[in-house]
């Protein structure tokens, strides 16, 4: 049980870290879309991830990119896609394709983080916090 952590916000990683490590995970913990990608390669790493929680923007890059390699690896893994800004107009399409890819709005609540860990997709639907909800009114 293992949980891939890509955020180039250290406090957020760490964050995150130390939420999984609370719930006994394993964490792979990465800054850049070139780190997530290369632990990705390590043996036996993907067979392991019980979720992936990844940021959209890592530094000046998408992290889409990683999105997209996991999909190609495991298409029915569970991802986390995290923001702190508002959906853009690739997000929706993504999610509505996307059954096993969930979005959470920085700053998020603990409980919430804490929750997808455990049961990544027993949220009941793809929007995870109020706020989102009118983007699809």
């Amino acid at each position: 049980n293992t949980v891939l952590i890509l955020d180039d916000v250290e406090s957020v990683a760490n964050l995150l870290h130390r939420v999984a490590t609370g719930e006994n995970l394993n964490v792979i913990k990465a800054y850049s879309n070139t780190a997530a990608l290369q632990a990705l390669e390590e043996a036996d790493q993907l067979a392991r991830l019980r979720v992936a929680f990844l940021d959209l923007m890592v530094g000046t890059e998408s992290g889409l990119t990683v999105y997209r390699r996991l999909r190609e690896l495991s298409p029915t893994l569970p991802i986390v896609l995290m923001s702190g800004y508002v959906f853009n107009v690739v997000i929706p399409p993504l999610l509505a394709k996307d059954r096993h890819t969930v979005f959470m709005l920085k700053p998020f609540e603990l409980s919430v983080a804490r929750e997808l860990m455990r049961d990544p997709l027993g949220h009941g639907g793809n929007l995870l916090q109020r706020p989102l909800d009118s983007a699809f009114s």
